[in-house]
């Protein structure tokens, strides 16, 4: 199992591309392979859910990880050759011919850059990009989902009497797929400041709890493989000194080491947070030899109607909780590292006292109000066109379109996706 490799391999590999967008899959390209419950039965999945069965829900959703991070044998995970938007949300033409590159394009999640939605200084942000499985991409690609134009088209085709939840863009087939994953500087001479998600907030819900928030982090040692058990070090981070943080190394993480192409590539990147965030984490520019370390992804699965939902991140004690729970052994590996939540109900399984279920990514949504008491499908399901709509307040539990302007009369409904909304040409 490889836990590091060179950057040259998100760089690039050529991948020969074919004519049209309704293709086959490029050379190259790795979905999940065949064992890993993908995609699982439609009807099986209602069943548990219809039940509140979480520990099989979860088992399904880790089994969806298995297969994404399997590697293959120069050490890419399967996920990383998934289309990235750009690809998906081309402009109309001809289907560029020449290698295909695997290319880390990063780019600060919504989360971050969206008027009022949480931590906006200067440095509170994450490099992150979105990708597309095979099935995801076609689908955008053959139905001309990428422009607008399409896009106003089929919400003409609407009598003004459709209702919001037959006003709507063609479905997804049950294969497809969307993730974002999410990277952390750390510097290849030098410990580096990470914090960690205990479920424990420093500040009233109501005000969001930001990562620079955090009550505690660990220290990366970009020198080691292997930190000894029991290794702690003094560390500051955003302006405060943690005392006794654990030390680990990077044969924790999915690393990928900064050469001088992907140095000089993310360096050129317009996203000034990106930029100012490597600074606030490491003190200095970003250099090569130093490290992109993988935080977490959130994946959505189209095999039951309104998608499966869940989210993964780093943890430095990943077998403890609850979101450790129902890990199966097919998470192999590097990627044991990592605790999941997930979504297939925006109200079961309900929580202890009886209010809807939560699922939110502390990296992306504890900076909301409110957003450690969030469940991402409650946000996906309000997606719609055009782009007049925030996805903020972040909310659970069912809709309310008689009052929700998401759904108001007229509008089209993108299938839960905020990217066909906000990347349409």
């Amino acid at each position: 199992m490889h836990t590091l490799r060179l950057s040259l391999l998100a760089l690039g590999v050529a991948i020969l591309l074919a004519p049209t967008a309704s293709r086959a899959q490029d050379p190259g390209y790795e979905g999940i392979p065949p064992g890993f419950d993908y995609p699982a039965d439609k009807a099986t999945l209602e069943q548990y859910r219809q039940a509140g069965n979480l520990p099989a829900l979860r088992k399904h959703s880790w089994m969806l990880f298995a297969g994404m991070t399997q590697e293959k044998p120069d050490g890419t995970p399967n996920w990383e050759t998934w289309y990235r938007a750009d690809e998906v949300f081309r402009p109309p033409g001809p289907t560029p011919q020449g290698p295909r590159r695997i290319i880390m394009r990063f780019e600060t999640p919504n989360q971050f850059r969206h008027p009022g939605a949480g931590p906006q200084a200067p440095g509170e942000s994450l490099m992150s990009f979105v990708l597309f499985n095979w099935e995801g991409y076609n689908h955008i690609r053959t139905n001309e989902l990428f422009l607008r134009s399409k896009l106003d088209a089929i919400n003409a085709s609407f009598p003004a009497s459709a209702t919001w939840d037959t006003r709507k863009i063609p479905d997804f087939p049950e294969r497809a797929m969307t993730i974002k994953p999410f990277w952390w500087p750390a510097a290849g001479d030098a410990k580096t400041p990470l914090p960690v998600w205990d479920d424990e907030p420093t500040r009233p819900i109501q005000e969001g709890n930001p990562y620079t928030t955090w009550k505690r982090v660990v220290a990366v040692d970009g020198t080691m493989q292997n930190v000894p058990a029991g290794t702690f070090t003094d560390i500051r981070f955003n302006g405060r000194l943690f005392s006794h943080a654990h030390v680990v190394g990077l044969d924790r993480f999915y690393a990928v080491k900064i050469d001088d192409a992907m140095l000089q590539g993310i360096l050129s990147n317009p996203d000034s947070g990106i930029l100012v965030t490597i600074q606030r984490v490491l003190g200095r520019d970003l250099r090569a030899g130093d490290y992109l370390l993988y935080l977490g992804m959130h994946v959505t699965s189209k095999e039951i109607d309104d998608w499966t939902w869940q989210t993964f991140w780093w943890h430095d004690e990943p077998n403890d909780g609850p979101y450790a729970a129902d890990r199966p052994d097919a998470v192999k590996g590097v990627w044991r590292n990592y605790l999941m939540v997930n979504a297939d109900d925006q109200v079961t399984p309900k929580e202890p006292n009886g209010a809807p279920h939560i699922s939110f990514n502390p990296w992306l949504e504890a900076g909301f109000p409110n957003g450690p008491v969030s469940n991402c499908m409650s946000c996906h399901h309000r997606a719609s066109y055009p782009g007049t709509i925030s996805f903020l307040p972040v909310t659970r539990g069912l809709p309310d379109p008689a009052n929700d302007p998401a759904f108001a009369a007229g509008r089209l409904q993108t299938d839960f996706m905020w990217s066909i909304r906000d990347r349409a040409q």
